[in-house]
């Protein structure tokens, strides 16, 4: 709902981005989902009362003060990157077992020579995992070419 997400939106890392600023349950499809903090706000969209962006609100908070009534939201939600202890807190959570601290690292280097993850195994750069390599990947060849 409006006053759930508004409660938890700040001003993301990149100019111009909304991040969570702490994990969201949300409903999809009939399922519970659990958003990590972090993730991206892509849009914002009440039917037939606002969408965000465009609607001429230069952020989502704008967007969504600006409705009187309560309303359920619809959002688009982006998670290209995970922090390390959120991944740890994902992990350890898996069922039938979850993954012991001690094996995560060697999962994630798995998860990356498999091609699913970028991860640097690198005390200076290992607290971030790359989810969507394909972006990465578009991005290189775009600069490249």
């Amino acid at each position: 709902d409006k006053e759930k997400l508004l409660s938890n939106l700040q001003p993301g890392g990149i100019a111009d981005t909304w991040e969570l600023a702490r994990s969201l349950s949300l409903q999809v499809d009939g399922q519970g989902v659990l958003v990590p903090a972090g993730a991206l706000l892509r849009t914002a969209k009440v039917p037939g009362l606002l969408t965000w962006p465009s609607d001429g609100h230069s952020s989502p908070r704008e967007a969504l003060e600006s409705l009187k009534e309560p309303a359920t939201v619809d959002v688009e939600l982006v998670c290209p990157f995970l922090h390390m202890n959120a991944v740890q807190r994902v992990l350890g959570q898996m069922k039938p077992r979850g993954v012991l601290p001690e094996e995560i690292q060697p999962f994630l280097r798995l998860l990356t020579d498999l091609g699913i993850i970028i991860w640097f195994d690198h005390e200076e750069v290992n607290d971030l995992i790359m989810l969507n390599i394909r972006n990465v990947a578009l991005a290189i060849t775009m600069l490249i070419s």
